[in-house]
């Protein structure tokens, strides 16, 4: 499945600050929300947007990073992170689109804790144990190569 663009006029969306809380869940799980889009422009001027949409085995977001340059040409690359099982108990694993090496994984909790904080990631795999958390919603960070990526991840026990 394709990510979803929306091109709707800028009333039509409704603005968060990060963390979030449990509104955004209950609004894509009551279908008020159709998906989330989350931007964010960092000092390197580099546009980060995520999509969130549910396929495959399970919550997948798609990353889309947009870079200008000084000469007006653009680049962009699509990749993404999927999590199985999902929802899952007690441990569940990040498959990235491509090998990541050097990377970090931090994973909060939906109060916006910071509940994991892993470093020097390599591969096209990386398994979260989660023996010692309560079930609830959580949201895992990947940091490669100065792109972010996010997945939602559910724990069932």
């Amino acid at each position: 499945m394709d990510p979803v663009i929306y091109n709707g006029q800028k009333q039509e969306l409704e603005f968060h600050v990060f963390p979030v809380s449990g509104q955004i869940l209950q609004g894509l799980i009551s279908g008020v929300y159709k998906g989330i889009v989350i931007f964010d422009q960092g000092s390197s001027g580099i546009n980060n947007h995520f999509w969130s949409k549910e396929s495959g085995n399970g919550p997948m977001l798609w990353c889309y990073s947009q870079e200008v340059h000084a000469e007006g040409k653009r680049t962009a690359a699509i990749c993404n992170v999927a999590a199985f099982p999902n929802p899952f108990n007690p441990t569940t694993t990040l498959q990235f689109a491509r090998p990541v090496s050097s990377a970090g994984i931090m994973i909060f909790n939906m109060s916006g804790k910071v509940v994991g904080n892993f470093n020097n990631i390599t591969g096209s795999r990386f398994e979260w144990n989660t023996a010692n958390l309560p079930s609830g919603t959580y949201i895992a960070k990947l940091t490669s190569n100065n792109q972010n990526q996010a997945i939602k991840l559910m724990l069932q026990k």
